[in-house]
């Protein structure tokens, strides 16, 4: 390649673009036994990174978003209103209680150990102690577990 080589014969300078491209030209000319298969690989690598970056950074259209807004009659009473929010708040709390308990079946397979925030627990069924209760009442609990059941008393 006389382009790269200052002690060419010719009298080509480093800035002759032309000379180059010549030089190019000629090394690809050249026979080589996996010329086509580098030369692939060459421009199809940068061409699938080029695509999968397109593909990435270009979002699809969204079709248009439908809401659907809830309505009531304009004579909905009081008792009405107050059983709808109830009905809704029971099923915010199961839907909590399904989360926390999701929470707690991936601590447990790590090793963690796991207590809900103070508060969120559920309250014990009536007619059932809760576990501390019942240690309290057997007597076997810890001094601390006793002044604990003791507060909630």
């Amino acid at each position: 390649m006389k382009f790269f080589r200052p002690d060419a014969e010719d009298d080509r300078s480093p800035r002759d673009h032309l000379g180059a491209i010549a030089d190019l030209w000629n090394y690809v000319k050249e026979d080589r036994p996996h010329r086509w298969a580098s030369m692939g690989l060459a421009i199809t690598i940068p061409a699938v990174v080029m695509y999968v970056i397109y593909r990435s950074l270009i979002p699809e259209p969204q079709g248009p978003s439908i809401i659907y807004v809830e309505s009531w009659p304009l004579d909905r009473s009081q008792a009405d209103v107050e059983k709808d929010w109830l009905e809704r708040a029971k099923q915010a709390n199961e839907d909590n209680a399904k989360r926390r308990e999701a929470y707690r079946a991936v601590a447990d397979s790590l090793g963690i150990e796991y207590e809900a925030a103070p508060g969120t627990e559920a309250a014990p069924p009536a007619g059932k102690a809760a576990p501390a209760d019942k240690a309290a009442a057997a007597g076997k609990a810890a001094p601390a577990q006793k002044a604990a059941a003791a507060d909630r008393q």
